[in-house]
C-alpha cells in the first residue's frame, strides 16, 4: 500500500456510530437506532458483550473491514448510511445473533424495534459485588477486580447537582482558543500494520467502551493473537484511517464525538467528585501509537524535574532525592515544599498545550490540532458537557501532553531540589529561593489556565536551630497563610513516607485497611479471594512503600502487617496458620516458585525491595541532585549479607532487580524449613516436591469458571493443605477400606479405592487429547494383537517422523509408603519411576506409534517425558493459535485437573460424599 496521502482522500468521512461492531448482549443492540445524518452522535445506551463470540467473529471483522475502507475512500458525510435496530431472536445462540445483526447492518434493511427486556431482580451490594469482580477476573483484569473490592467511590446518576459539578470540573475556554498556522507541520510516518497490532494488545485487561461501543477486547478479538493472512487487512484498514486521523482530516461534523469521550462520575470517599473520561477507541489507538512513537524523545526533553512521562521508577526516584536531600543539609535551615495544582488536567490552557507540542512534536500538529484546537463533547447518560479546556485524563497522550505545557514554566526553577510527577511537584532549598519560586508558579501557573492550591500544598522546614525553624516558618505563614505545615512523622511524597517518622503510621494505616478488604474478599468465592490477596494485596500493595523508604529498619512493625495477612490468609483458605513462626504459615510466604503460596512477609521483602530500588534509580538521583553524592546504603547491605547468609552482594549487572536479591533469603528460608523437617520423610518429600516449578502452576492460573480453572471452596482448602503440609481433616477411618485417615488427609491419594483417581485420569487424558491439534481418539482398539491393554490415546495421523502418537498418562501419590523413601531424597523420582514403568508396559509399541508415557505426582513433579511432550504440544498449540500464552494456559489447565483429583481423593475417604465425581464438571 503507498503512501496515504496519495492512497485515500484526505478526511475521515463518518461519524463513528456508523461503525457496525457496537455489540451488545441482547438481540436489539448490535447497533444504534438510527438518526438522520444532520443529527449529532449520540451513543448507544445498550448493554455492550465483553467479547465477540468465537463464530461471530469472521462476519465482525469482514464488516467493520468493509466500513473502514469506505470511511477511507470516501470523503463525504453520507458516505456509509445509518445503522438499524436489528430482529428479535431470543432462541438463537449468541454467535447466531450477532451475525444476524451483521447482516441486517450490511444489508440496510430497517426492522421495527425489539421490545425491552424484561425487568431484572435487583441485586444486592453483595451479589453486584460478585458479579463485577467475576466479570473483571473472567477480562484478565486482575488489577480492575481489586479496584472493586477495595473502592467506596460510587457511580452518581447526572442529576443536576452531579451535571454542576462536572461542568466545573470542565470549565469554559476563557479566552477563546486560537490555534496558530505557522510555521507549517512536518509530515508524520504513516502507521502501519505492526503498530496498529502491537496497540491493539497492549490495552489493559477488561478496559470500557468509549461512545462507540467498541471495547479494545472487541479489536483483539478481531485482529486475533497472530498478524497473518486473517487479521492483515483488517490492520491494514486501521492503519489507513488512523493515518489519516493523525494528519488531522477529520470533518468539523465529526469531530466533536471523535475527540470526545463518555464521561462517569465517581463520589470520592471523601466527598469530591471523580470524573471518569472514555474516549473512543480509534482515538485511543492512534494516541497510543503516537506515544510508542516519542516515548524516547519525550523523555529525554521533560527529565530530569519531570519524571511522571516515560520514566521507569521515576516515583521512587523523587522519594528517595527528597530523603537523601533531607540528610544531607546540615546546619542549615532548609525547607521542602510540595505543590498541587486545582484540577489541573481540566483546566490547562489548550493554546499553552498546542505551542508546546508543536514545538517538541511538529510532526503530530495537525492531529493534536484537531484534537485540542476545537471543542469536543463529554456524553453523561443522554446529557452532554462541552470541553473547552485541558486535556483529557483518558487520552493516552494526556500526561505527556500537560507536562510540555507545564514544563518550561518547571525548567525555569532553581531551587536546589526540583521534582515533578505530573503535576504533584517537590521543592527543597533555601527558604528564600523556594518562596520566591513557588511565587513564580503561583503568578506564571495563571497564564497557562493553571491555579495553585495552596491549602494542599504542604510546608516541611528542617536543619539549623529550633528558633529558626520557627521563623522560617513563620515567614511562610506570613506569605502564604494557608499552606499546610508538617512534621516528620507526617512527612509523605507521592504516597510514600519519606523520613523513618512516618513509616510507623503509614503501616498502621495500610494495616488497617488490608482488615476492611479482606473483610470484603470473604464475599467471593475462596479461590477468588485467594489469588487476589497473593497477587494484589499484602507485599503487593505495599510494594512501593517498601522500595521508597527504610521499612527494613523497623521489623516489629512489619510484623504487625504480616500478621494481619496470615489472619486474612487463614480466613479466606480456611486453613489454620496459629502464629509467624507456624512452618506451613511459613512456607505459604515462600514464592511460588519455591514451594509457597505467594503470601510474601513484608518483613523479609523489605531489605530486597529497598535494595533494588536504590539502584535501579541510581541514575536518575545524580541527575535530580548531582551535588549531593550518592545514597548510602552499606546498612543495608551488610544486613542483607547477614541475612542471606553470603559474603557478596550480586553481580553490579543484577543489582537493579529485586529478584537477584531477594531469591537468595527465600533460599534460607527454604533450607530452614528442611531442617524442622530433617527425619520426617513425608515432610521432606512434600517441602521438596513443591519446591518444583511445575507444583504451583495452579496457583497462578486464573480463577475463571468459564474456562475451568476455578476451584470450590473445599477443593482450594485441601489444595492449599495439602502443599503446605497443613492438618485439613480431623483423623477418621477410610470409609472405602477402612484404613486410618490422619489429620493431613494424605490416605485418600494412594488409597486403592481412590475416589479421585479415574475422574482425574479421564480429566487429564482429554486435555492431552483435546490439545494434540490432530484428530486423536481415547483408548483406541487394535493396537496390539497379543494384549488387551490399550495406552490412553493415539492421533489418526501421524505425528512426527511418519508416526501416530500414543500416549498413557498416570498420577502417582509422592508421599505414598512405596514412594516416600525415593522422593524425600531425590524431587521427581516417583513420576520417573512411572515413566519407567510405562515404557515397559508399552513396549510393544516400539517402531508403530510414537509412544510417550505422561506422570505426574500428586504434590506436584512431573516426570522429564511429560514435562517435554507437554512443551512440544505448548508450541504446537502456539503455532495454531497464534497465543504466546498457549503452552502456560496448557500447564496451568493440567496441574488444576491434578488439584481437583486430590481434593476428590481426600472427601472421598469420609461418609456421605457419594457424588465427588461432579466436581470435575464444575
Amino acid at each position: 500500500m503507498g503512501n496515504h496521502k496519495n492512497a485515500c482522500p484526505k478526511t475521515l468521512s463518518t461519524t463513528m456510530e456508523k461503525i457496525p461492531v457496537t455489540l451488545s448482549t441482547t438481540d436489539n443492540s448490535s447497533v444504534p437506532a438510527p438518526t438522520p445524518p444532520a443529527e449529532p452522535f449520540r451513543p448507544s445506551k445498550e448493554r455492550i458483550m465483553r467479547r465477540i463470540p468465537h463464530g461471530a467473529r469472521p462476519a465482525a471483522r469482514a464488516s467493520l473491514l468493509k466500513a473502514l475502507q469506505q470511511v477511507a475512500t470516501n470523503n463525504d458525510s453520507n458516505s456509509l448510511r445509518q445503522p438499524v435496530k436489528s430482529k428479535s431472536g431470543h432462541s438463537a445462540s449468541l454467535a447466531s445473533t450477532v451475525k444476524q445483526n451483521i447482516g441486517i447492518f450490511d444489508s440496510g434493511a430497517a426492522v421495527p424495534p425489539t421490545p425491552s427486556p424484561p425487568a431484572r431482580k435487583k441485586r444486592t451490594d453483595q451479589d453486584d459485588l460478585v458479579r463485577r469482580v467475576g466479570q473483571k477476573i473472567d477480562d484478565g483484569s486482575i488489577s480492575g477486580a481489586m479496584r472493586i473490592v477495595m473502592s467506596t467511590d460510587a457511580v452518581l446518576r447526572p442529576t443536576p447537582d452531579v451535571l454542576a459539578e462536572l461542568r466545573e470540573k470542565h470549565p469554559e475556554s476563557d479566552p477563546p482558543l486560537v490555534v496558530r498556522s505557522d510555521p507549517p507541520p512536518q509530515e508524520a510516518a504513516r502507521i502501519t500494520r505492526e503498530e496498529v497490532f502491537a496497540a491493539v494488545h497492549s490495552f489493559p485487561k477488561g478496559s470500557a467502551a468509549g461512545p462507540d461501543g467498541l471495547r479494545p477486547q472487541h479489536l483483539a478479538d478481531l485482529v486475533g493473537a497472530k498478524l497473518d493472512a486473517h487479521s492483515a487487512p483488517l490492520c491494514d484498514a486501521l492503519a489507513t484511517v488512523m493515518s489519516i486521523a493523525v494528519d488531522g482530516n477529520i470533518p468539523a461534523e465529526i469531530r466533536p464525538a471523535f475527540f470526545g469521550g463518555k464521561l462517569i462520575a465517581l463520589r470520592k470517599k471523601e466527598g469530591g467528585l471523580r470524573p471518569i473520561a472514555i474516549g473512543m477507541i480509534l482515538r485511543r489507538l492512534t494516541a497510543k501509537i503516537i506515544c510508542t512513537r516519542l516515548k524516547d524523545r519525550s523523555a529525554a526533553i521533560l527529565s530530569p524535574q519531570q519524571l511522571g512521562v516515560n520514566v521507569r521508577g521515576g516515583a521512587e526516584a523523587i522519594v528517595h532525592a527528597t530523603r537523601k536531600f533531607l540528610e544531607s543539609t546540615g546546619d542549615t535551615t532548609k525547607v521542602v515544599l510540595k505543590v498541587d495544582l486545582k484540577n489541573a488536567f481540566n483546566t490547562l490552557s489548550r493554546e499553552a498545550v498546542l505551542t508546546a507540542a508543536k514545538e517538541r512534536f511538529p510532526e503530530y500538529s495537525d492531529f493534536l490540532t484537531a484534537a485540542y484546537g476545537h471543542h469536543s463533547t463529554l456524553f453523561v447518560d443522554d446529557l452532554t458537557l462541552s470541553s473547552e479546556s485541558g486535556v483529557q485524563q483518558g487520552d493516552p497522550l494526556g500526561p505527556l501532553l500537560f507536562s510540555l505545557a507545564l514544563h518550561p514554566l518547571v525548567s525555569s526553577l532553581n531551587t536546589e531540589l526540583n521534582a515533578w510527577f505530573l503535576d504533584d511537584g517537590t521543592m527543597g532549598g533555601a527558604p528564600a529561593t523556594v518562596a520566591d519560586c513557588f511565587s513564580r508558579i503561583t503568578e506564571r501557573a495563571r497564564a497557562i489556565g493553571l491555579q495553585v492550591n495552596e491549602a494542599k500544598c504542604e510546608l516541611f522546614v528542617f536543619g539549623g536551630t529550633l528558633d529558626s525553624q520557627r521563623n522560617v516558618t513563620a515567614e511562610f505563614i506570613d506569605r502564604f497563610p494557608r499552606l499546610r505545615i508538617l512534621s516528620a512523622s507526617t512527612l509523605s511524597l507521592l504516597g510514600a513516607p519519606v523520613l523513618d517518622e512516618a513509616i510507623g503510621p503509614l503501616l498502621i494505616e495500610k494495616a488497617s485497611t488490608l482488615k476492611v478488604v479482606c473483610e470484603r474478599l470473604q464475599l467471593l468465592s475462596s479461590h477468588q479471594a485467594l489469588f487476589l490477596l497473593q497477587n494484589c494485596l499484602g507485599a503487593p500493595k505495599i510494594i512501593y512503600m517498601l522500595r521508597c523508604c527504610n521499612a527494613w529498619k523497623y521489623p516489629a512493625l512489619l510484623y504487625q502487617l504480616d500478621e494481619t495477612m496470615r489472619d486474612c490468609f487463614q480466613n479466606l483458605s480456611n486453613v489454620r496458620t496459629n502464629h509467624n513462626d507456624y512452618p506451613p504459615w511459613r512456607q505459604a510466604t515462600l514464592p511460588v516458585s519455591r514451594g509457597g503460596i505467594g503470601i510474601r512477609r513484608s518483613e523479609e521483602l523489605s531489605l530486597p525491595a529497598f535494595l533494588a530500588s536504590i539502584h535501579s534509580v541510581s541514575g536518575l538521583l545524580s541527575s535530580l541532585l548531582p551535588d549531593h553524592g550518592v545514597v548510602d546504603v552499606s546498612g543495608a547491605v551488610e544486613s542483607w549479607k547477614l541475612k542471606a547468609r553470603q559474603p557478596e552482594i550480586p553481580e553490579l549487572a543484577y543489582r537493579k532487580s529485586q529478584k537477584a536479591w531477594d531469591l537468595p533469603l527465600c533460599n534460607v528460608s527454604l533450607s530452614s524449613l528442611l531442617e524442622v523437617f530433617q527425619g520426617d520423610e513425608i515432610s521432606t518429600a512434600r517441602l521438596l516436591a513443591q519446591s518444583r516449578p511445575e507444583s504451583g502452576i495452579w496457583l497462578n492460573a486464573l480463577p475463571s469458571a468459564h474456562i475451568g480453572n476455578l476451584l470450590g471452596d473445599d477443593e482450594l482448602k485441601i489444595s492449599v493443605g495439602l502443599r503446605l503440609g497443613a492438618t485439613i481433616c480431623e483423623p477418621h477411618d477410610c470409609v472405602k477400606c477402612l484404613k486410618p485417615v490422619d489429620g493431613y488427609g494424605h490416605h485418600g491419594l494412594s488409597c486403592v479405592f481412590s475416589a479421585g483417581r479415574h475422574p482425574r485420569h479421564g480429566g487429564l487424558n482429554s486435555i492431552i487429547c483435546v490439545s494434540a491439534g490432530v484428530p486423536a481418539k481415547l483408548e483406541p482398539r487394535g493396537t496390539s494383537h497379543t494384549t488387551e491393554r490399550r495406552p490412553d490415546g493415539c492421533t489418526t495421523f501421524a505425528w512426527k517422523r511418519g508416526l501416530c502418537l500414543a500416549w498413557d498418562v498416570t498420577c502417582v501419590d509422592t508421599v505414598a509408603l512405596s514412594h516416600v523413601k525415593a522422593t524425600s531424597t531425590t524431587v521427581g523420582a516417583a513420576a520417573v519411576q512411572a515413566e519407567d514403568k510405562k515404557s515397559r508396559l508399552y513396549i510393544y509399541l516400539a517402531g508403530r506409534y510414537l509412544f510417550v508415557p505422561i506422570a505426574f505426582e500428586t504434590m506436584g513433579p512431573w516426570g522429564p517425558s511429560a514435562i517435554a511432550f507437554i512443551k512440544e504440544l505448548g508450541k504446537r498449540l502456539q503455532q495454531q493459535t497464534g497465543e504466546a500464552r498457549s503452552h502456560e494456559f496448557l500447564r496451568q489447565r493440567l496441574s488444576i485437573e491434578i488439584q481437583r483429583g486430590n481434593a476428590a481423593s481426600v472427601l472421598g475417604t469420609m461418609e456421605g460424599l457419594d457424588k465427588l465425581n461432579e466436581i470435575f464438571l464444575l
